[in-house]
């Protein structure tokens, strides 16, 4: 009797310090299981756009540093199609930010939940760069987060993966998003499917590679997805 409660004890114990070096070297273990049980998106990827062949009929325009092609005699504000390019600032976008807080008494509706600093721990802990900003840090989350960057968290950086772990759940409910093969460029579509539009709105974000501040925006609402996906297909970045 008293040698099989010793052995039993051994072995006990042999569970509990293998348990304790898991934790040790694995401390977002826990996490790891559970995000896998509750978000069915948590490892999803975003597929590659698929290109669409450009009409001859089209005809092509340049606006902000953007060329793109649409039907020949469909105007910019017509029903039937939009086309909103913009060059963007990620400097630009801060300063506004900021100067909205100062008019709201520091209260404003822009706030991050983390700082920029507690984001710049998170991505050096995982060995990725960080993303420029909040814009470009969404389409991180819904292309490149995956349950196992948790395993080795803890404390703040934890924090951040779950909310991340959040947002991603959240935006694969309401637009499917697509990464575009620009050369030179990290660029990615998502379709909008919630929000009270029923696919007719996609948007585009390109980040150039040797340019940490400039990025663009293009956003394209028409009621065929057929004609949406040739825009897209036919865009680039121009010099102006």
């Amino acid at each position: 009797m008293k040698k099989a409660i010793k052995i039993g004890c051994i072995a006990l114990s042999i569970i509990l310090i293998a348990a304790l070096v898991i934790l040790i070297f694995f401390p977002g273990l826990f996490t790891y299981f559970k995000v896998k049980h509750d978000y069915e998106s948590i490892d999803a990827t975003s597929e590659k756009f698929e290109y669409a062949d450009v009409p001859d009929d089209f005809k092509y325009y340049t606006k902000n540093g953007v060329s793109y092609a649409k039907p020949d005699g469909m105007e910019d504000g017509d029903d039937r199609l939009v086309v909103l390019p913009i060059k963007l600032s990620v400097s630009r976008n801060k300063e506004i930010l900021e100067q909205a807080g100062v008019y709201t008494d520091g209260t404003s509706i822009y706030d991050e939940e983390f700082s920029e600093k507690e984001y710049g721990e998170y991505f050096k802990k995982l060995e990725q760069t960080a993303p420029r900003d909040s814009t470009e840090r969404l389409f991180y989350i819904k292309t490149k987060l995956k349950a196992k960057d948790c395993l080795h968290l803890r404390g703040k950086n934890m924090e951040i993966f779950r909310n991340f772990a959040d947002i991603k759940e959240e935006s694969s409910k309401i637009e499917t998003t697509y990464i575009l093969d620009i050369p030179e460029y990290d660029a990615y579509a998502s379709q909008v499917n919630g929000m009270g539009y029923d696919g007719n709105l996609w948007t585009v974000y390109i980040y150039q590679h040797d340019d940490d501040d400039t990025y663009y925006s293009v956003m394209i609402k028409n009621s065929s997805e057929t004609i949406v996906r040739q825009v897209i297909s036919s865009i680039e970045i121009t010099e102006e």
